[in-house]
């Protein structure tokens, strides 16, 4: 699994959401943004060991699902 599939679950997340009950939708989009946050950590991983560094910090390079 890399990048691209934790974007691809957070989006299914987010359009589950869009149809959910109010507190199933925020616990949809809470993983939603953990999957966004994995997709960002791969990112930096697969950076830092292509170019041994990082060009930040991987929680604030993600997106987050709203």
């Amino acid at each position: 699994m890399d990048a691209s599939d934790c974007r691809k679950r957070a989006e299914e997340c987010v359009r589950v959401a869009q149809n959910a009950k109010p507190h199933h939708r925020a616990f949809l989009l809470e993983i939603a943004n953990k999957w966004l946050e994995l997709s960002a950590y791969d990112e930096w991983t697969r950076d830092l060991l292509s170019t041994g560094a990082p060009d930040k910090d991987p929680k604030h390079r993600g997106e987050r699902a709203t």
